[in-house]
């Protein structure tokens, strides 16, 4: 009988609270069991060290915990993978801001999972993103773990066309692997949860935090736009609070009482 394909699967800290790449880790590791006769993987998580985030007082502050997470990130979690690794046979990174973990595994036998650019855009597009040279010298050492993997796992064929055209990685190491659906979406899923109070009738919803690169304003111009012609129909966000830019558009287009925004969501919810 021939041995399973030992397959490592590197996820993000938990600690880091990135609910959609702990959900790729997720899937990933229950479904391809069944999906992948032959192939055992398991979940390389190493726990998330505490350092400054221990304070007293500056243990609290945002900078603390960010300190924490690129230490975790480039000391803890290498550290870690250098001592497992001979159990493997092949890694799969999940999350391709962690591709800095490719230098401390067989690159060879490792895959990387590349969402977006956007962790590189200091590197690509400095004028647009100017950063201080130690956070792109991170980068170009996140870069180059993604360009050393011997696959690049790409979710849209925009992803494809724009590593392709900053010239990142060769096409003959891309594959295709569109996202896949969670078990809430299946035919036998479990009795929908009741949505949260005060979201009901017709609304459009968009998930996401409210960091700059997600758009919001865009969003709330649109949902103005829709509400002008359609004015039952709410905008429910789910993500961070509203910064004050964006509150004040929201006063601005007189959208206030048609726009909800919730947070603390369960995964059913």
């Amino acid at each position: 009988m021939t041995a399973p394909l030992r397959l490592g699967v590197v996820r993000d800290f938990r600690a880091e609270g990135w609910a959609s790449m702990d959900l790729c880790a997720d899937q990933l590791l229950a479904r391809l069991p069944a999906a992948v006769p032959g192939v055992a993987a398991a979940d390389l998580a190493p726990p998330f060290r505490r350092r400054l985030g221990r304070l007293p007082v500056v243990g609290r502050k945002p900078a603390a915990f960010n300190a924490d997470r690129l230490l975790n990130r480039q000391v803890d979690l290498p550290r870690y993978l250098k001592r497992v690794r001979g159990g493997f046979d092949a890694f799969h990174v999940v999350d391709h801001s962690y591709a800095a973990a490719v230098h401390a595994l067989p690159a060879a036998r490792t895959g990387v999972y590349c969402h977006d650019l956007d962790a590189f855009r200091c590197l690509l597009d400095p004028a647009a993103e100017p950063r201080p040279a130690w956070f792109r010298r991170m980068a170009a050492r996140i870069l180059g773990g993604l360009k050393a993997a011997a696959v690049v796992f790409h979710s849209t064929h925009e992803v494809r066309d724009a590593i392709l055209r900053h010239g990142l990685v060769p096409a003959g190491k891309l594959v295709h692997a569109p996202y896949g659906v969670a078990d809430e979406f299946t035919p036998e899923a479990a009795a929908p949860v009741p949505p949260p109070a005060g979201v009901g009738g017709r609304f459009l919803l968009h998930v996401g935090s409210n960091i700059p690169r997600k758009r919001l304003d865009v969003l709330l111009d649109v949902y103005a736009a829709v509400r002008a012609r359609l004015p039952d129909v709410r905008l429910v966000q789910v993500g961070g609070p509203w910064p004050a830019a964006l509150a004040g558009r929201i006063a601005e287009r007189g959208i206030g009482p048609g726009v909800a925004q919730v947070r603390g969501l369960s995964r059913g919810e």
